[in-house]
């Protein structure tokens, strides 16, 4: 369960303030970047690995626009944009909510690229010809995410890797392989499917 907590711990970072010096300004235009080519993007598919202190986890990632399903050992997550649906497997039971924006900072390991902007300064750490690395540093102290570093293709602007540095200490770093940008997707991909759990305990939590 500390694993899946790690993997719900994954937080938006969400409108940066104005950025003054030209070391920053790179560093935001770098993310920027990164970020158009998620959100124009019909859909995106990636795997990805993540390590903690409490151990190795791998999984896949399926999103377009604010949707998105992800995998994980044990865990399955759906999301349409208003209804998230989490199905626990060894309790074989799925939790429906409908979370709010601070809520959905805590799901998508991704949605650091595309929404970034708030409450942290941006560095540019590294730039060479095979890849970008920004770190975003939190203006505050209680942010549950303090620096976050992303490194990105220097010609694609992809994801490569990222790394946090939690409100706690914990450290989590999460490799990104095979991303790919795909063709639109029906909703149905980011919904619970029942039919395929007919006997998972249902608990709404809406």
């Amino acid at each position: 369960m500390k694993m899946h907590r790690l993997i719900l711990l994954i937080s938006m970072i969400y409108s940066l303030a104005p950025i003054s010096i030209s070391g920053a300004e790179k560093a935001s235009e770098i993310i920027d970047k990164a970020a158009a080519k998620f959100s124009g993007a019909p859909s995106i598919s990636a795997s990805y690995t993540m390590t903690s202190a409490e151990g190795t986890s791998s999984g896949t990632v399926v999103f377009a626009g604010q949707k998105f399903h992800m995998t994980a050992p044990g865990l399955l997550i759906w999301y349409d944009g208003t209804t998230q649906w989490t199905y626990l497997s060894a309790e074989n039971e799925v939790n429906i909510s409908e979370p709010t924006a601070d809520e959905l900072q805590q799901i998508n390991p991704f949605a650091i690229i595309s929404t970034f902007r708030r409450g942290y300064n941006a560095k540019l750490v590294k730039s060479d010809k095979s890849t970008k690395v920004v770190s975003l540093t939190a203006q505050s102290k209680k942010s549950e995410i303090q620096i976050a570093t992303v490194t990105v293709g220097a010609s694609d602007y992809l994801p490569i890797k990222i790394e946090l540095k939690l409100n706690s200490g914990r450290k989590v770093s999460i490799a990104i392989s095979g991303v790919k940008i795909g063709k639109a997707l029906p909703v149905k991909v980011f919904q619970f499917p029942s039919a395929k759990y007919p006997k998972a305990e249902i608990i709404d939590l809406r």
